[in-house]
């Protein structure tokens, strides 16, 4: 959703899912790690005029709402701010809190739904310049100690992000970095020069419908009750694409065993 995106949902999932990311090729995680969280959707913009340019969006508040209640199923501690709450100074020390309790066993999450442009993400307060800008995300991320941090946005040129950004690796493909290394993996909803849609008939971002679908099972191809992060994207990817007419798709990239294992379900 950009700052002329048009108006398009995702629905809350039925959802009991275990979001464990226990597994990533030979690596298993403790069993007692816990996700660390920080979900942002943002509809209603302070600066919403026409001299601006920023519109007013119909379900990004809806979308972190129902990816709050996903997550509030596992053993996640989350931190959820829409609309006013979501400034850009709110964000950010949402995320450095929220981060810094992480130990090197968790896991972390950011997710975001809103407007986005090339330089970042734009806060409840965007002025012009404040952007939630992609270098302070990733330096964030860097700052954190756990072994597995996901960012997830739905945004119009979400792609931008990654700009100077190591791509994501297959399996077997130098294994004793990727043991070594933290986990980083970046799913966006758009390429860089692409919008996000909402969709009134979803009531959703359709990004964030489809992920909701994928996490609630429907990306699980060979039926073994378990997601891997190539099952999610493929199934994420295909269906976006379609729904939009190949208008929207979305990309992911970062530094993971791309068998790792998201969900049990």
């Amino acid at each position: 959703m950009t700052l002329t995106t048009m108006q398009m949902y995702r629905s809350g999932c039925k959802l009991w899912l275990l979001l464990c990311f226990c597994q990533i090729g030979a690596r298993t995680y403790a069993q007692d790690s816990r996700i660390y969280a920080v979900v942002v959707g943002i509809a209603d913009y302070l600066h919403n005029n026409p001299v601006s340019g920023l519109k007013d969006l119909n379900f990004c508040d809806d979308d972190a709402r129902a990816m709050h209640q996903f997550l509030s199923r596992t053993n996640a501690h989350v931190v959820l701010l829409t609309d006013a709450q979501a400034t850009k100074r709110n964000i950010l020390q949402a995320m450095t809190r929220v981060f810094g309790m992480a130990s090197e066993k968790d896991k972390l999450l950011f997710f975001f739904s809103g407007h986005g442009s090339p330089q970042g993400f734009i806060p409840h307060d965007f002025n012009s310049n404040n952007f939630l800008f992609h270098s302070e995300i990733k330096a964030l991320f860097k700052q954190s100690k756990a072994r597995l941090r996901v960012c997830i946005a739905d945004a119009c040129h979400a792609g931008s992000i990654k700009q100077r950004t190591t791509h994501s690796r297959a399996p077997g493909d130098n294994q004793k970095t990727l043991k070594s290394s933290p986990e980083v993996v970046v799913i966006m909803s758009s390429r860089s020069e692409e919008v996000s849609q909402e969709d009134p008939q979803l009531q959703r971002g359709v990004f964030t419908y489809f992920l909701l679908k994928a996490l609630s099972g429907r990306a699980d191809a060979n039926n073994d009750r378990k997601i891997s992060i190539t099952e999610l994207f493929n199934y994420l990817s295909n269906q976006v694409a379609i729904y939009t007419n190949q208008e929207q798709h979305p990309i992911i990239f970062g530094r993971f065993d791309k068998n790792m294992i998201i969900v049990n379900y």
